[in-house]
């Protein structure tokens, strides 16, 4: 006996491969890991309704094309807006423009997250957890743990989304990235950690809303 909603799952499972993103990134799109979308998608557990219309949304799928999905009439206008600041290089460090304008996303991300900001993500350096042309939603803080993504700032003008790392006193920005050419840097003399600033955690992402899937 499959859990409530499974048709609407095993649909987007099936899209999800058609194009071919994987599990991990939406596992960063719900907050969850890798492990429990597979569950999801095998039918061990169930997965609610509003992250069913969550994955729907970013693989561009129509939420009336879901299969037997049980859903409240709430849960469509359930958005408010994002303020956009500027765009972040998922490549090598790149000075970071403005392009102020707010956006559509889910109302859970800044009710999580009231002090949130988004930045366009341009570039491939992430792209086997945060995929280009998607809006990273970033939490301001100056401390990230170990393994997460961070936006940093280097050399007080170029930023760069990574994975970020603190290791005995070096610092590390990893790339996840499906481009071999990526390499991670690695930060440990004084004068190399002082120009390095970070802004904040990316703690989901959505979709741009100027492109049509």
């Amino acid at each position: 006996m499959f859990p409530e909603n499974y048709e609407a799952v095993k649909y987007l499972k099936q899209k999800r491969k058609e194009k071919r993103v994987n599990q991990e990134t939406l596992g960063n799109l719900l907050n969850v890991t890798k492990a429990t979308i597979s569950r999801y998608e095998s039918g061990d557990i169930a997965m609610n309704v509003e992250d069913i219309l969550k994955v729907a949304d970013f693989l561009g799928v129509n939420r009336g094309e879901l299969p037997d999905l049980s859903i409240s009439q709430n849960l469509f206008v359930d958005e408010t807006t994002l303020k956009v600041l500027g765009s972040v290089k998922a490549g090598y460090p790149l000075e970071c423009y403005e392009v102020a304008e707010d956006v559509p996303v889910p109302a859970w991300i800044l009710k999580k997250f009231p002090n949130a900001y988004g930045l366009r993500v341009h570039g491939d350096s992430m792209d086997r957890i945060i995929p280009e042309n998607t809006i990273a939603v970033v939490n301001p803080q100056t401390e990230v743990p170990n393994g997460k993504i961070a936006i940093v700032r280097i050399n007080g003008t170029e930023t760069t989304m990574k994975k970020f790392y603190n290791l005995d006193g070096t610092i590390i920005l990893r790339p996840e990235s499906t481009n071999p050419d990526y390499r991670t840097m690695s930060f440990d003399t004084e004068e190399e950690k002082a120009d390095i600033h970070v802004e904040g955690r990316v703690v989901t992402f959505v979709p741009d809303p100027r492109i049509i899937l």
